[in-house]
């Protein structure tokens, strides 16, 4: 989300850091761009560099979020995250784009932030959905088969990955419980004290009673992407290129992931009255639920017998993050202080059917958001 960067002067920064860190004094930086369906986490510029030594650089800049963050505690683990996704580009097969520059000193563009290449490949973004247009929707049902499968592929890489081996054991946190549930449940319940402000959200602590009562028994810890969609991913011929947006990163239960998965599908393409699972909307190279779940089951080792929990426990984070976007927009003017958005809204009517609550008609966003 640009919230009104002076381009120029991020341009001319740039051209000096790199210059500095390449080495070159004949570095140049072309106009600077942010992606389609950039979100509200990170500030995500793409830019294009030359270098007299190097040739031309595609790369991606990130800037650590300030005051209009959607992601509790963003800032205070943006270093780790940037450390996870150089971890992961340099020592796994998981398609990260290649850590180049990680910069503390917020001197130069307002807050630290890291530089990445950036990984070839077309993006799906989430508005107008991909059910509807696009090149996804446009392509046959092979080819969306081979899509679908290698997202699949790719969250099973990732929630197998060695995180003890690989040293990512930063990304624990002692300090909220025991690893796992515990620290999730910890987690949480601070980004809801710290999301909800002056708007209590009825459905979201029906959802905390609901998932502490069905909680499972206790499972492994495993590395989570924390937000896997289709919209965070990279193809290129059809195939994951690029896994993008580590903000929500953690170590947890295994299924966090393929919950967050089905329930963003649900919540944005789906049925929401009724809360019924189903299968992926709408495109016809895409696999069924029973034959995704085999698949990723087969591919780990895991059991997906708790995933119906872990749809309930995405829509609760998932429920947060639009809560808090909601008190954002009235922050910034764009909705009406008496708005009911953030605590009635498509997410938090989505999540009402899993827990099987009522939830009055949720409230619409402007046009101008995205819907």
């Amino acid at each position: 989300m640009d919230l009104g960067r002076d381009q120029q002067a991020t341009r001319a920064a740039m051209r000096a850091f790199l210059r500095a860190k390449l080495n070159d004094p004949d570095v140049e930086v072309g106009e600077i761009s942010a992606p389609a369906g950039a979100g509200f986490v990170n500030e995500t510029l793409f830019l294009d560099a030359t270098s007299s030594h190097a040739g031309r650089l595609p790369l991606v800049l990130r800037i650590q979020p300030s005051a209009y963050s959607v992601a509790f505690e963003g800032a205070k683990f943006f270093a780790s995250q940037c450390e996870l996704m150089r971890i992961l580009a340099s020592e796994t097969d998981v398609a990260v784009p290649a850590v180049r520059w990680y910069e503390s000193d917020a001197a130069l563009l307002g807050a630290p932030f890291v530089v990445t290449d950036r990984a070839a490949g077309m993006g799906q973004p989430d508005f107008p959905p991909y059910n509807t247009v696009g090149w996804l929707f446009d392509a046959s049902p092979e080819d969306q088969a081979r899509a679908w499968w290698a997202t699949v592929e790719t969250m099973a890489r990732i929630n197998t990955v060695d995180w003890r081996g690989l040293g990512l054991d930063f990304l624990l946190d002692p300090a909220r419980g025991a690893a796992g549930l515990d620290q999730r449940f910890g987690f949480f319940d601070a980004a809801y004290a710290w999301a909800s402000g002056s708007k209590p959200n009825p459905t979201i602590e029906a959802a905390r009673e609901w998932l502490h009562a069905h909680r499972p028994a206790d499972e492994p810890v495993v590395l989570s992407w924390g937000d896997a969609r289709i919209g965070n991913l990279l193809f290129d011929d059809f195939g994951v290129s690029g896994v993008v947006d580590w903000e929500f990163a953690s170590l947890g239960p295994p299924l966090q992931d393929l919950g967050w998965w089905w329930f963003v599908d649900r919540a944005m393409f789906g049925d929401l009255h009724t809360g019924d699972p189903g299968d992926p909307s709408g495109l016809p190279g895409f696999a069924s639920r029973a034959e995704t779940l085999d698949r990723w089951s087969r591919l780990t080792g895991f059991d997906t017998g708790n995933l119906d929990y872990y749809e309930a426990f995405a829509g609760y984070r998932l429920a947060m993050n639009s809560h808090r976007m909601g008190m954002l927009f009235i922050e910034m003017g764009v909705l009406p202080e008496d708005s009911r958005w953030p605590v009635f809204n498509s997410i938090t009517q989505a999540l009402a059917g899993l827990i099987g609550i009522d939830h009055p008609e949720p409230e619409q966003l402007p046009q101008l958001i995205g819907g």
